[in-house]
């Protein structure tokens, strides 16, 4: 069953009486209970609160019970929130309609503590499952998605790319076998990254991936990194600065800060100019955090674009200087990973001067 303590509930009925008993039953069950006392009100409420469940009486003045599930359930921000009714009503007809209407359940006055109880509960849950299958049906179909689109292009110049040499092979000299070689590397190199990526979202969209804080060498962590993209670094002839000193310990996941690295000095990549400078600069905030950030001299962004980042629930991605494509789900991996270790990932930038992507870990030896 669901935890109770999370659940929220709003109880609608014209008569203070009846909200005060069933409120009593609720909050000792461990339900956060809200209440109104007429439509207009229940509306408003929804309209501002998030609800896992709404308990509707039927008879009110101005704007009955009825009236108020039909405009839940026409408007698409409410029409998944559990209705049941509750009411002294008990003739057939108003039973039907209540169905009709799109509620979930059907609860005469008088009605029975224990059954209130377990039929809260047992919406409730009924809706957090279903918005878990929801969820996990958009992580399959974007999946799906990006394996259709975003693995076909590098694994395809990869096949054409070796095929050159299987075909080639009397003709080219070993100087362009390195050239071809090294190419279909950072092909490979791509689709890696991108399975990294995809297997990281899918696993936290699930959340199955279990966070371990320990003490975590920056600078190590940091180098593991970059040597993953020397590929890219190579392609676009960056010049990578690195500030961070070899003596300091944060507080981390191991494999999540990696990943950050991962995906924030790529990210820089992408939008920096040919020969550019990238660097990742540090410094402490009152001897208890490192402030780490990934500083570039690339294409910059808008503040529209900045707050897209920050705050979409879904994926967000632009060409790169070379018209470099992405998925949108490495700085929002990023955002995420910094989340569950505590911090916030900030980011700072201009249009055309560049950008930083800044986030601090609390210091392990401070």
């Amino acid at each position: 069953m669901t935890d109770n303590s999370k659940a929220k509930i709003l109880v609608v009925d014209d008569t203070p009486k009846n909200i005060q008993l069933v409120a009593q039953i609720l909050t000792r069950e461990g339900f956060t209970v809200d209440f109104a006392l007429n439509g207009l009100a229940a509306l408003e409420h929804v309209a501002n609160n998030a609800y896992d469940l709404i308990l509707l009486d039927i008879m009110m003045p101005d704007m009955d019970g009825f009236d108020v599930c039909r405009k839940l359930k026409e408007n698409p921000a409410t029409s998944d929130i559990p209705v049941i009714f509750i009411t002294a009503k008990t003739d057939s007809e108003s039973v039907s309609k209540a169905f009709e209407l799109g509620g979930v359940d059907y609860i005469t006055k008088p009605f029975n503590a224990p059954e209130l109880i377990a039929r809260a509960k047992t919406h409730i849950t009924i809706k957090k499952q279903k918005t878990e299958m929801q969820n996990l049906i958009a992580v399959r179909d974007r999946l799906f998605s990006i394996i259709g689109h975003d693995l076909r292009g590098p694994i395809g110049s990869t096949s054409q790319m070796l095929n050159m040499v299987l075909n080639d092979t009397a003709e080219n000299d070993s100087e362009k076998l390195l050239e071809i070689l090294n190419l279909t590397k950072n092909e490979i190199d791509k689709v890696y990254y991108l399975l990294e990526n995809l297997l990281d979202w899918a696993s936290d969209q699930r959340k199955r991936i279990a966070i371990n804080l320990q003490p975590v060498d920056l600078s190590t962590s940091l180098l593991d990194s970059i040597s993953i993209l020397t590929g890219l670094i190579k392609d676009k002839q960056i010049n990578i600065i690195n500030k961070i000193p070899s003596t300091i310990s944060v507080i981390a996941d191991e494999r999540m800060l990696k990943t950050i690295f991962r995906n924030l000095i790529s990210n820089a990549i992408k939008f920096s100019f040919p020969k550019g400078r990238i660097i990742i600069d540090f410094h402490l905030t009152d001897d208890k955090f490192a402030n780490i950030s990934v500083i570039d001299k690339g294409l910059g962004m808008t503040t529209d674009t900045i707050i897209k980042i920050l705050k979409s629930t879904e994926s967000f991605t632009t060409l790169g200087t070379a018209n470099e494509k992405g998925t949108g789900l490495g700085i929002r991996l990023c955002r995420e990973f910094i989340d569950k270790m505590g911090g916030k990932l900030n980011i700072e930038s201009s249009l055309n001067e560049g950008s930083t992507f800044s986030f601090m870990l609390p210091l392990a030896n401070k």
